[in-house]
């Protein structure tokens, strides 16, 4: 399942990418995030892998990011694992007229196991919403000067 995200940011693509890429933010724009830990690698560099354990409606979600593209400040992508499935997300910026950016997100799910593979279509909408709710957290926390850049 592939999908895919737009938004215009009301900040600068420098201020954009040192938010994006601070990990002290990602709790900020994630709540449901509780610790992020670097396994390998140096943090947020390509190679790099780092276990990320989500609280999702009382359960503990865990999720290996191995990060697999850093092109400051344009481009940003990583691959998301755990037990259901995969999701590579590559996040895109650009420089827009009066200060702006353009944040193009597209994501790819694939899943594991019959099962899971068969429920897909019914959770396909949830996935889109937490993207989209994600992004508009980061931007409205970016543009109210709630993260660090």
């Amino acid at each position: 399942m592939k999908h895919t995200l737009q938004t215009v940011l009301d900040r600068s693509i420098d201020d954009v990418w040192r938010a994006f890429t601070n990990p002290e933010n990602v709790p900020r724009w994630m709540p449901s995030l509780k610790s992020l830990e670097v396994k390998d690698g140096q943090g947020g560099e390509p190679g790099s892998v780092a276990r990320m354990v989500f609280l999702e409606n009382g359960r503990e979600l865990v999720i290996d990011e191995t990060v697999l593209t850093r092109r400051e400040p344009f481009e940003f992508s990583a691959r998301f694992d755990n037990q259901h499935g995969s999701n590579v997300v590559t996040n895109r910026f650009e420089s827009q007229s009066g200060g702006q950016t353009l944040w193009t997100l597209d994501a790819y799910f694939t899943f594991r196991g019959f099962l899971t593979r068969l429920l897909m279509p019914l959770f396909k909408g949830l996935f889109r919403k937490r993207l989209h709710d994600d992004c508009m957290r980061f931007k409205e926390k970016l543009e109210s000067g709630a993260l660090i850049t």
